[in-house]
């Protein structure tokens, strides 16, 4: 089988093409079951790969206080021009997945962020999101399948369906959708999709 290679992913070009798009809808689901069900955890929050933050204002927004962090200076520069004021409710850091340290809050959001830890790290990046989130708080975010246009790269991480479960063993599966499909990227390039969406609640283990 001929493997088709994809150009590289750059991240400036996305955060252009995104800068208005609506939050996602793995956080708006994770919020919804949040305010309906988790009454007694405190509103604290991280978005892990904030990007152009439209993640962390729809946050703020429900009066979460959030820790956003991105690699990338220029994500945390768009996600500061696009609230209107300084918020007390809003930290940020400039870090890798591969170097931050995921303090202990209520819910984790990671919108498409978590395939591009590098896989060296992957495993005990999750544990520590896993372990860092409050009994009863809720991880939104994605994961790629090993069917994904991207799986040739070995700086990025792929699971099968059985994998990704096994991950959140633990918590109670609000929303779990797999997408395996033909679709574009940011500028339009053709690409195959194999995702997951996943929307958790950590059980009171």
């Amino acid at each position: 089988m001929t493997v088709k290679k994809q150009k590289d992913f750059i991240w400036s070009e996305y955060y252009k093409i995104h800068h208005e798009r609506p939050p996602n809808h793995t956080l708006v689901k994770g919020l919804e079951f949040f305010i309906s069900n988790t009454k007694i955890l405190p509103k604290t929050a991280v978005d892990i790969g904030c990007g152009n933050g439209h993640d962390t204002v729809e946050l703020l927004k429900n009066n979460f206080s959030v820790l956003a962090m991105d690699r990338e200076d220029e994500a945390i520069n768009l996600l500061m021009s696009n609230i209107n004021q300084k918020s007390s409710f809003l930290k940020t850091e400039v870090s890798s997945m591969e170097t931050f340290v995921v303090p202990e809050v209520a819910l984790i959001n990671a919108s498409y962020s978590l395939p591009f830890c590098n896989p060296s790290v992957f495993g005990s990046f999750m544990n520590m999101i896993k372990n860092n989130i409050l009994d009863g708080g809720v991880f939104c975010g994605q994961l790629f399948g090993v069917d994904d246009d991207w799986s040739y790269r070995n700086d990025m991480n792929f699971h099968t369906k059985e994998e990704v479960k096994e991950i959140f063993k633990n918590f109670d599966l609000i929303l779990f959708e797999e997408v395996n499909e033909d679709s574009t990227i940011a500028d339009g390039s053709p690409k195959h999709w194999h995702l997951f969406h996943v929307v958790a609640s950590k059980n009171n283990v």
